[in-house]
């Protein structure tokens, strides 16, 4: 017979794939609530410090407005294992799916990630991380249309593109580090601050066969907190990222304000309370991003974002940007 806590397991493992529909195809990746994902920006906070399996699942769609959607689906899988007292591994497994655009551009994306945390002190933690994984692009110029295709007079689908006709998918391996320092303040109040670079071996980025076109490496910070006001149920949960590829700089920041109901157990676990979370993120010059999140018992997180678009392509979008929305579940008891 399978027990209660096995079949759990399974069902939600189960439930994640079929939502998500195990595409695994994606590109550069950047998800809107990259603050529910920080092993995918940082290998070395891969697994938390807590020891529980954590499932998480992200699902984003934008530019419905302007073209046909970009469509973008996550499944992460992560444990942390403690080797000592002040020694704790982290491993994880990351898929990822990117469909973008009217050329189906895809980008298929297999990923594990391994840490290690080094506890320094009673309140202090380094972590170092890695991560190796494969990626596949594909690409279709079905549905495409070009200059030399229009006749002089109207457009002609049966003239020549002109353009290339090999479509064979790109294959290389992607190679990324980090560094990250973890301090609890004190018993409430906790901070993050990370640095990792990713695409380290600048992979060859062109279909048409040219060597020199190679994918610029990217270098991200990521700083987090959680700030508890004494004596109530409130807290602030800042985070921002700052992404610099090549000529290209993204930053983006922001607070989520968290109210909690109910108590916690502080040595049994046996009472768990639950959470309301709303806030906003500003990614400059292109969107603010209001968001709502709900935690059940510290065990099941279900979040939902909007990116309203701010940018110059606003004349083209009419401000609409895309949902994003995110699945956490924490096996082994809740946080």
């Amino acid at each position: 017979m399978i027990k209660m806590k096995h079949f759990t397991y399974y069902y939600f493992s189960l439930l994640f794939l079929v939502i998500f529909q195990f595409q695994v195809f994606s590109q550069d990746e950047y998800l809107t609530q990259f603050y529910q994902n920080e092993g995918l920006i940082n290998p070395s906070m891969t697994g938390g410090s807590n020891g529980q399996l954590h499932l998480r699942a992200n699902t984003k769609q934008q530019w419905n407005s302007i073209a046909k959607p970009y469509k973008t689906s996550v499944f992460i899988i992560d444990k942390s294992t403690m080797a000592n007292d002040n020694l704790s591994i982290g491993i994880g497994l990351i898929l990822m799916a990117d469909k973008a655009g009217n050329s189906n551009l895809k980008t298929k994306n297999v990923a594990a990630n391994i840490s290690v945390k080094i506890k320094t002190s009673v309140k202090n933690m380094l972590a170092a991380g890695v991560q190796v994984g494969w990626v596949q692009k594909n690409i279709s110029l079905d549905g495409l249309s070009w200059d030399a295709q229009y006749n002089g007079k109207f457009y002609d689908a049966s003239l020549s593109t002109n353009e290339m006709s090999n479509t064979a998918p790109l294959n290389s391996i992607r190679l990324a580090g980090g560094l990250s320092y973890i301090t609890n303040i004190n018993r409430y109040n906790k901070f993050k601050l990370g640095v990792s670079g990713y695409h380290l071996t600048q992979n060859i980025n062109s279909f048409y066969g040219n060597n020199a076109d190679k994918l610029y490496s990217r270098y991200n910070l990521f700083a987090s907190g959680e700030l508890v006001i004494e004596n109530t149920n409130t807290s602030f949960l800042p985070s921002l990222l700052l992404q610099i590829q090549g000529p290209n700089l993204m930053l983006v920041g922001g607070i989520l304000i968290s109210y909690r109901i109910g108590l916690d157990s502080r040595n049994t676990r046996i009472n768990k309370s639950s959470a309301f979370m709303w806030g906003v993120h500003y990614r400059v010059g292109d969107a603010i991003i209001p968001s709502v999140h709900y935690e059940y018992r510290r065990k099941f997180k279900f979040g939902l974002s909007y990116d309203i678009n701010l940018s110059k392509l606003t004349a083209a979008s009419y401000v609409r940007g895309g949902f994003e929305l995110s699945l956490n579940y924490f096996f082994g008891g809740g946080r």
